[in-house]
């Protein structure tokens, strides 16, 4: 039941416990009985897991969890949420995973992101 999932991802947050929370939240997205109707939630549920996966050093969950990410990405992604996947892959090593996201990127309808794009994309 979401609302029990919901009181349970606090209380791990709550507890500091950021890999169970990781854990859960994960599982909560799989469950997910309609994912198309929450896309913008997953896509930046799934970032958030890659992220603390990331600091903890499990980089394939890492990567699972920014590959989903970007597999939910909603039509009015960010260019600072697309962004923070990018770093993290770059961080990683994944070279055309960032590339690939940083493409993305430049077509946004915001400039200032396209350009930051574009300045990456050219520096690789």
């Amino acid at each position: 039941e979401p609302s029990v999932q919901n009181l349970l991802l606090s209380l791990y947050l709550d507890e500091e416990r950021v890999e169970d929370w990781a854990g859960a939240s994960e599982e909560y997205l799989r469950r997910d009985p309609n994912p198309q109707a929450n896309l913008a939630e997953r896509f930046s549920k799934y970032s958030q897991i890659a992220q603390v996966y990331q600091e903890l050093g499990r980089t394939s969950d890492a990567q699972r969890n920014y590959d989903l990410a970007m597999a939910n990405k909603p039509p009015d992604a960010t260019g600072e949420s697309l962004y923070a996947i990018a770093g993290g892959y770059r961080r990683m090593g994944l070279n055309d995973s960032y590339k690939s996201v940083l493409e993305e990127m430049t077509k946004l309808s915001d400039p200032l992101w396209q350009r930051v794009a574009n300045q990456e994309l050219a520096q690789t």
